[in-house]
Parts: C-alpha cells; sequence; structure tokens
C-alpha cells in the first residue's frame, strides 16, 4: 500500500496538469477511494 499511494498521487497530479476529463477524474477515484 505504500508504494501505491506515491504512484496514485503523481498519477492524479499528472492528470490534474493534462487538464484531464471528467472520465479519467472517475477512472482514477474509483481506482483508490481513499485518494478522493
Amino acid at each position: 500500500m505504500k508504494r501505491m499511494i506515491p504512484v496514485l498521487a503523481g498519477g492524479m497530479e499528472a492528470l490534474m496538469g493534462n487538464a484531464a476529463t471528467k472520465a479519467e477524474l472517475n477512472l482514477v477515484c474509483s481506482a483508490d477511494v481513499v485518494i478522493c
């Protein structure tokens, strides 16, 4: 789990930086609800 957190956090940051669509953000959220 400790490995996943930085990866997911980095993924979220990258998605936000690339102006991700709502669908992409929802996909990330469904992958790990804790982040959201």
